[in-house]
């Protein structure tokens, strides 16, 4: 599900599955700038980067770091004005080995289920400070090439430098059979609770497991596999009905209290989901 500032992209190179999620920064909307038209051009460039990876062998890994560089040195560097920032989530699956290698820069970020739809892995966002993740940026220049700014600030005075794919943090899983991987932008997981995702994945995964073998009338596909995009669906709905509440206490805001912030309820924001079922 996709849409507002938020992009996604999905790609096959040789015997790799890159897949993964972007969100534009909603603050340079006051400067006039769309935010979307960035984090869209971003997964776009990611999807050609990832297209174009350079792999000696059919059973190589894709480098999802390497993707979110050549993706962010095209858009830099291609003369067509894409201004703004934006969080990145690259993803890259052998379909060889089972083995994920993820690249996450930002809040954009994902879980790792089990067969039995236990969390096995959630991933951290990556922040300077609450509520201010991690995020590639070109700055409104002059002609030519935008230069990468050298330093910034934060509203404490505290300098945070500008961040950069090399900034990602890389990590790595061996997937092992019905595995399911939930990739979100934070509209998800501010919203939502890990435990609220397994209850989900777990009600589709049993029902999936009664209609194996059958094929849906409407698609001529495996009734699975359309069972299964209903899981996504589910999961983003899930966070909308979930951030419309002025009184839950959402992830969000429970962060917010820790960093000595006083937020209720949920956080309106554009929900974006990808899910692997290994």
């Amino acid at each position: 599900i996709n849409g507002g500032e938020d992009s996604l992209f999905h790609a096959r190179t040789k015997q790799n599955l890159v897949y993964g999620v972007a969100d534009g920064v909603g603050g340079w909307n006051e400067s006039g700038i769309d935010p979307s038209v960035f984090s869209r051009s971003l997964t776009a460039y990611s999807t050609d980067a990832a297209q174009h990876s350079f792999l000696l062998h059919d059973s190589d890994e894709a480098d999802p770091k390497d993707i979110m560089r050549r993706a962010f040195a095209g858009m830099r560097h291609d003369g067509i004005p894409a201004y703004g920032s934006s969080t990145e989530l690259i993803m890259s699956l052998s379909l060889a080995s089972g083995k994920l290698r993820t690249a996450q820069l930002g809040d954009s970020t994902y879980i790792v289920l089990d067969g039995k739809q236990k969390a096995k892995f959630v991933s951290a966002e990556q922040q300077h400070r609450f509520n201010m993740p991690y995020q590639l940026t070109i700055p409104p220049t002059g002609d030519g090439p935008p230069p990468l700014p050298k330093s910034g600030e934060n509203e404490d005075g505290e300098d945070i430098g500008f961040d950069t794919p090399n900034d990602a943090r890389e990590d790595s899983h061996s997937l092992s059979h019905n595995d399911v991987v939930v990739a979100a932008t934070d509209g998800l997981f501010d919203n939502v609770h890990v435990e609220e995702v397994e209850k989900l994945a777990e009600r589709f995964m049993d029902a999936i497991e009664k209609i194996k073998g059958l094929k849906s009338k409407v698609s001529g596909r495996p009734a699975a596999a359309d069972l299964f995009g209903g899981l996504a669906y589910s999961v983003a709905a899930q966070a909308v009905a979930n951030y419309i509440q002025h009184d839950l206490r959402s992830p969000f805001a429970e962060r917010a209290k820790l960093a000595g912030y006083s937020f209720a309820g949920g956080k309106p924001d554009d929900v974006t989901v990808m899910i692997a079922w290994i």
